[in-house]
């Protein structure tokens, strides 16, 4: 009924979002080779960047070659805001959004119908992809506040019921396990970490789970496949984590339970990898900034825009069809963690270590130096296995590797709600 109430709505206001659903439909399905899909990225850059070259302040005096072009972060545009608004828009006919990202400095965006329209299109084609049909029951769990909430028209309307995770005490948590219980049938979003958590305490306080499960997406923070695997043999439902951000919308998912490659959303984004260090593109499969230029928000375009995090891209060919594939997805680039070599370790590295400890009820990791580490561990009933933890860290670290624990109470939030697991303080 609510899928049959939007096509009616959205027929009235000329197929909105359906205009841009035949339009993924037809990307994804359509098999392009890889002549077809550099030519179908350079046509779409080619519009949008033509557009801001006309019509945004900043990129009028710039020329019309992506390769040229700058690379923009959030500091970049917070601080020069009116620069990349369209003249073709008043700020009053934009969509405002705002995120705060992990460093806690409201970052704002403004987008058009156009861009908004896409962005539902793009919720709903991949929420398909992941089992989840729209219209039916969602648990939405992240931090909910007075900025973001939604109405209760709106989540009659949207069958989503908010799930705060702020508190995931092991009595909230059953609180929330009787929420799910009042349906047949739910589908979840929200933080890998929340839902982790919620599967750690079912397990360990035995509760009870009686509602079926069609689909569970991850978003916001990374997730090892390890950790999906655990949530799956819970929950009894694949799980697949949802790479995207506030500021533009999805950008990539995985597609198989089997695999941690994010299918891109090569319709609507145009994906680049730069140098950690410099803005120069890295190869395919080697690990770098991800770097997004969005088809479709003309009203503020971004281009060549520094999500802030890390990945690498990898181009498939199958059968004819050729497909790009974001692997290796990281958290922030603050969150990069080094051995006492100075080389990369994947943060998931640490999150799956971590999983051979159930008795913490929480923990954070930290880098403080080239060979200074700490963990702060959230554990009531005491900790007997430091030795153990602080070894198997050293194998991974390095043997000269100086790890030290500091006990507490809680773990503390972010000011976006989340909470990072693993965190780099050596630029501090």
């Amino acid at each position: 009924m609510r899928r049959k109430i939007f096509k009616i709505i959205d027929n009235l206001k000329g197929r909105s979002v359906q205009k841009h659903l035949d339009d993924l439909e037809c990307f994804f399905e359509n098999r392009y080779d890889l002549k077809d899909l550099l030519f179908f990225q350079n046509e779409r850059l080619d519009n949008i960047i033509s557009y801001a070259k006309c019509n945004v302040p900043f990129y009028k005096k710039l020329p019309k070659d992506i390769l040229k072009l700058p690379i923009q972060n959030k500091l970049n545009i917070r601080t020069n805001l009116g620069e990349f608004i369209s003249d073709d828009f008043k700020i009053n006919q934009l969509k405002e959004v705002t995120t705060s990202g992990s460093t806690g400095l409201p970052f704002k965006v403004y987008q058009d119908k156009i861009k908004v329209n896409r962005n539902s299109a793009d919720a709903i084609k991949f929420g398909e992809i992941a089992s989840f049909n729209f219209g039916t029951p969602l648990a939405y769990l992240k931090i909910w506040n007075n900025i973001n909430k939604k109405s209760s028209l709106l989540q009659i309307a949207q069958n989503i019921f908010p799930i705060n995770v702020q508190n995931l005490s092991d009595q909230n948590i059953a609180k929330i396990i009787n929420q799910f219980n009042r349906n047949s049938n739910l589908s979840l979003l929200g933080y890998p970490s929340a839902i982790e958590s919620i599967s750690q305490c079912v397990k360990r306080c035995s509760l009870d789970l009686k509602v079926t499960f069609d689909s569970i997406i991850t978003m916001s923070e990374g997730i090892s496949f390890e950790g999906r695997k655990r949530i799956h043999e819970t929950f009894n439902c694949p799980v697949y984590a949802r790479y995207s951000n506030v500021e533009n919308g999805i950008i990539a998912q995985q597609i198989s339970m089997q695999s941690d490659m994010y299918l891109i959303n090569s319709s609507s984004y145009y994906l680049e990898i730069f140098n950690l260090h410099e803005d120069s593109k890295v190869p395919n499969e080697q690990i770098g900034r991800i770097v997004i230029t969005d088809y479709f928000n003309k009203g503020m375009p971004m281009i060549r825009y520094d999500t802030g995090d890390i990945g690498s891209k990898i181009v498939v060919t199958e059968d004819g069809k050729t497909k790009e594939f974001l692997v290796n997805v990281g958290g922030r680039k603050m969150d990069a963690i080094f051995n006492t070599q100075l080389e990369l370790v994947s943060s998931f590295i640490i999150t799956n270590g971590m999983w051979k400890y159930p008795e913490l009820l929480q923990y954070q990791f930290f880098q403080k130096s080239r060979r200074e580490y700490f963990f702060k561990l959230n554990c009531p009933n005491g900790f007997i296995r430091e030795e153990e933890l602080i070894n198997d860290f050293k194998n991974i670290l390095g043997s000269d590797s100086l790890i030290g624990i500091e006990y507490v109470n809680d773990i503390p939030l972010l000011s976006s709600g989340k909470r990072m697991k693993v965190v780099n303080l050596m630029n501090k």
